[in-house]
């Protein structure tokens, strides 16, 4: 040791113990830089904050839902707690789209033929919309959280979130449609479905105000830029970036190799992510330029979404049921996580981050939500 002069055979066989003791111990609840170490859990659907996945013990508390979660990566404590589980649907039936408020008090989720909103702090099921013929693909908020837009079979629905009354059905697609979303002052709406167009919406008339076509597959997402100049269109092997105000086409870009799944604009608007096949890409969003290809998913990435402050981003992956945490400046995978298929805990299909990015929410083929707290982000 450092400025140690003299020693005896008491004090080295002290300090020997102490070594071997301390290298003995390898299971402190401190998390190591790139630890394996498989996790089984079971957690409750009513209680809150139970279970830690991330660390390298079992725990097992008395619940009717489980969800198994193996750790694969982790760094600078960073973990997934599971917080609730929302009951289970009829058979068959599966969540396909979630979308937190603006405010993050509460979420909505689609399926087939309904829409709920939910508590995001308890779980509890606030409010059941029905209006849809078939799966409801997509769902969003308007900025000022009070409206909410709601795709499925080949029509819009707008909905008052205080009452729940259906307020505009907006028609003009031919199939089904994939995704909607609202552009930053909420006045605007777009919309992307299989009939392979991308349309815009006047919100307070309903009133179709453009069309960009030219697509030659369909359309499964579309997002505004932060600063509503910019809409951009995910197809197959292709994203699309457009002038919002002119319909001009500013831009496509190529590099996956199969239908872009989700879109979504870094904060500040300067960058562009997309997943799509088992990647994701990150791309300059006023050149086009590709600047990184993050690799880590087994299989097709459904979803990804930015942190708050640009710095991280999460995505989420369909077959291989994981949920992973990148640095976008690095491009290096931070944490992931498997949200492991049994017989009460389904794969998921769709995931999303809270506006605060504390949370994340995944919806499942047996019709649950769960949601988990990002720890350490």
């Amino acid at each position: 040791m450092r400025g140690m002069k003299k020693t005896n055979l008491a004090s080295l066989l002290l300090l020997l113990t102490f070594f071997l003791v301390a290298c003995g111990d390898n299971t402190a609840t401190a998390i190591p830089l790139t630890t394996t170490a498989p996790t089984t859990s079971v957690v409750p659907t009513t209680s809150v904050a139970v279970t830690t996945i991330a660390l390298p013990t079992a725990t097992v508390a008395p619940t009717t839902t489980s969800a198994v979660a193996t750790t694969q990566e982790t760094t600078n404590q960073l973990a997934l707690k599971f917080r609730y589980s929302t009951p289970p649907a009829l058979p068959g039936i599966s969540v396909e789209s979630v979308a937190f408020s603006p405010d993050g008090k509460s979420f909505a989720s689609g399926s087939y033929k309904e829409i709920k909103l939910w508590d995001s702090a308890t779980g509890k099921e606030l409010r059941t919309l029905t209006g849809h013929s078939g799966d409801v693909e997509s769902v969003a908020y308007s900025p000022d959280g009070k409206t909410l837009a709601s795709g499925g079979d080949n029509t819009i629905k707008l909905w008052d979130v205080a009452s729940g009354n259906l307020l505009n059905t907006l028609t003009g697609h031919s199939s089904e449609v994939e995704s909607v979303a609202y552009s930053p002052d909420g006045k605007t709406l777009a919309s992307g479905s299989i009939d392979k167009s991308v349309r815009l919406w006047d919100v307070a008339s309903g009133k179709e105000l453009r069309s960009f076509t030219g697509y030659s597959n369909y359309i499964i997402s579309v997002v505004f830029s932060p600063d509503g100049k910019t809409l951009a269109s995910g197809s197959y092997e292709e994203i699309k970036l457009w002038d919002a105000a002119s319909g001009n086409l500013l831009n496509t870009l190529t590099g996956h190799s199969g239908y872009i799944r989700s879109v979504t604009f870094s904060p500040d608007g300067k960058s562009l992510a997309s997943s799509g096949d088992n990647t994701i890409k990150l791309w300059d969003a006023a050149s086009g330029k590709l600047l990184n290809t993050l690799t880590s998913h087994s299989d097709e990435v459904f979803s990804v979404g930015f942190s708050p402050n640009g710095k991280n981003i999460v995505s989420g992956s369909l077959s291989d049921s994981s949920v992973t945490l990148w640095d976008v400046a690095s491009g290096k995978e931070l944490y992931s996580n498997i949200i492991a298929q049994t017989a009460q805990t389904t794969g998921f299909i769709v995931s999303t981050l809270s506006p605060d990015g504390k949370l994340l929410a995944t919806g499942h083929w047996d019709g649950s939500i769960k949601v988990w707290e990002i720890v350490g982000l």
